[in-house]
């Protein structure tokens, strides 16, 4: 078994909109695009976790092409 805090699902479409900043992360989750399972804290804690690594990620030279073989699916 996995005795994992968290539990998402989503797909690559959500998580571009997201990258992008045409989707937050509740709106994801209200219109069922994102599955979020786990305390309250976790999830919390995942939000937070998601807008700093997000915020560091368009600092980063190296995430531009890293993000365009994601959407190529490279």
């Amino acid at each position: 078994g996995c005795d994992a805090e968290l539990a998402l699902a989503t797909d690559k479409a959500t998580v571009l909109e997201l990258i992008d900043g045409r989707l937050g992360l509740l709106d994801a989750v209200r219109a069922d695009r994102l599955l979020l399972r786990g305390a309250m804290r976790s999830v919390a804690d995942f939000h937070d976790g998601l807008m700093a690594y997000l915020d560091g990620a368009v600092r980063c030279p190296s995430f531009p092409p890293l993000l365009d073989r994601y959407r190529r699916g490279a």
